[in-house]
Formats: C-alpha cells, sequence, structure tokens
C-alpha cells in the first residue's frame, strides 16, 4: 500500500488522498490507512526505517520510561519529597529551555491554595465559606 495527496483532485469539495489499492478516497480515511501501515512493521523496524530522516521515538508506558536507558543517562528522572510519597520518582519533561530551569518539587496538594486564589479573586471569607459549606469547595 502506497498512500499520497490526490493532487489536484478535491472529491465533493473534501481533500482526498491517494491509496495505490484503493485508489481516490476521502482524506478522513487517512489515518486508518496510516495505521495499517505502520502495524505492518514493528516498531523497532520504523525506527530503523526513519533514523536520520524523521524524528521518532517509541510512545512508552511511565514504568519504561523511568527504567529507559536514554532517560537515566540523560538525568531526565527526578526523585523528589512527596507529602504522600518521600521518594516520588517521575520523568523530567520531553523539552529543555535555554537558561531555564525546571521545578522539580510536588505541586501543591489539592486544595492546599484556594482560599488565597479565591481571596485574590476578590471573594470574601463569608463567600469561600459558603461555598464550603456547599459542598462546591
Amino acid at each position: 500500500m502506497s498512500i499520497g495527496p490526490a493532487k489536484g483532485r478535491v472529491e465533493s469539495g473534501h481533500a482526498s488522498v491517494f491509496d495505490s489499492e484503493h485508489g481516490i478516497l476521502p482524506l478522513s480515511l487517512a489515518p486508518w490507512l496510516l495505521n495499517e501501515a505502520l502495524m505492518a512493521r514493528g516498531t523497532a523496524a520504523w525506527l530503523a526505517h526513519f533514523v536520520g530522516s524523521v524524528p521518532a521515538a517509541p510512545v512508552q508506558d511511565l514504568q519504561a520510561e523511568l527504567t529507559s536507558d536514554f532517560v537515566t543517562s540523560e538525568d531526565r528522572v527526578w526523585t523528589y519529597r512527596h507529602p504522600d510519597r518521600p521518594d516520588f520518582r517521575i520523568a523530567a519533561p520531553a523539552f529543555r529551555l535555554p537558561r531555564e530551569t525546571m521545578p522539580k518539587r510536588a505541586a501543591p496538594g489539592f486544595g492546599t491554595d484556594t482560599d488565597a486564589v479565591l481571596t485574590e479573586l476578590g471573594y470574601t471569607q463569608d463567600r469561600i465559606a459558603a461555598l464550603r459549606g456547599a459542598g462546591a469547595l
């Protein structure tokens, strides 16, 4: 199967793709055709095929990410204190910004800053208490 744009062809006002097996098809079918083509090879074969021409990497679950050679060798596994787990581990963001240091800390606990944020937005303590009493907070 070979998928490509149907050059110069617009069927019923919709963009189309050309599939060597099926001819002109609506563009809406492209994801399914692409999925079928990609399933013809395994991840390792596609990575080898794309190397040097297409930026590509396998999608991994969190456990595989935290133990990946690349992630561990690039100092992309962070361990920090968390109120519920003192040895909380997470994969660092996939990107790095020049001259920026990403925070290596846990997010505030759920609801920790609610009163401060609502006060900053102009809510009175009575209104916050009423919202909390109504189960909204």
